[in-house]
């Protein structure tokens, strides 16, 4: 599981500003696509910026078993976020 969660998370980052570029800002202005999708990017960055932080205490020798859970509870959180606020513009 430690080796296969970052090769399912990082596509969906590319994934993420594919979806986020071709659309402008001033169209998106006061709607609630606008609101939820710097939502949803945020919470994309923040799983990286876990995974990160994850692979850094893996490397110093610093990630206990409890640290291990933790990092698996949050990214789930922050995925069924971002699933939710997908689902939630999909159907605006």
């Amino acid at each position: 599981m430690r080796r296969f969660m970052p090769f399912v998370v990082l596509p969906l980052l590319p994934a993420e500003h594919a979806a986020r570029h071709p659309l402008r800002r001033d169209r998106l202005r006061g709607t609630r696509f606008g609101w939820f999708l710097p939502i949803k990017v945020t919470l994309a960055f923040t799983v990286l910026g876990v995974f990160v932080n994850a692979a850094w205490a893996g490397l110093c020798g610093r990630m206990s078993v409890c640290r291990f859970r933790r990092t698996l509870r949050a990214v789930l959180v922050l995925m069924m976020g971002i699933v939710f606020l997908a689902k939630t513009m999909f159907y605006l």
